[in-house]
């Protein structure tokens, strides 16, 4: 939704291919944070805003993993 935000989506496959499937190779997500918001908002912005907001997504995406896997040790089957 940032990318959508910031208008940097456009047509990238990868973020389409992961909206779509959900399971998608986790290892683009340091290319897609850098293509799609850091280097953006470098160029338009300056490069401590995009290292702040950089810093802000990988808090939320440490936190949501955290409590993904707190849930998913909660589960009783």
């Amino acid at each position: 939704m940032l990318a959508v935000a910031l208008g940097t989506k456009n047509s990238n496959r990868d973020v389409d291919r992961w909206a779509r499937e959900g399971d998608f190779d986790w290892t683009l997500i340091p290319k897609l944070k850098y293509e799609l918001v850091e280097m953006p908002l470098t160029e338009k912005i300056g490069e401590s805003f995009a290292s702040y907001v950089v810093a802000q997504l990988e808090m939320a995406s440490d936190l949501h993993r955290s409590m993904v896997k707190k849930c998913a040790s909660c589960v009783v089957l």
